[in-house]
């Protein structure tokens, strides 16, 4: 009967270091989420950029404007982030009469 009388041990929080390593694994899951986003991103991009290019559209007979919006050749190296308001959309025709699209600012 000794051993039924004895104290119940008290259950005690987590201890700092416990808590910091938590904190730090789901730190590094989370940004492992956004890492991922990013790369599925950047390779839909990169897929409709190859699409794209080996596109029949350069080959048509009478065409006489592309408007292409995901080459980086469409826009210029400072208009191409997103949200930036445009004021030449570049034709992707390999022809030398360029049919660019302008919009005053």
């Amino acid at each position: 009967m000794k051993g039924f009388f004895k104290k119940k041990q008290l259950k005690k929080a987590f201890s700092f270091p416990e808590l910091a390593i938590v904190i730090l694994i789901l730190g590094i899951i989370a940004s492992t989420f956004v890492a991922a986003d990013a790369i599925i991103k950047r390779i839909r991009l990169s897929n409709a950029r190859a699409l794209t290019e080996a596109s029949p559209v350069r080959t048509i007979d009478g065409a006489s404007l592309w408007l292409e919006s995901s080459l980086d050749s469409s826009f210029s190296s400072e208009e191409a982030d997103n949200g930036k308001k445009l004021a030449i959309w570049y034709d992707n025709l390999p022809s030398q009469d360029k049919n660019n699209a302008t919009q005053e600012t």
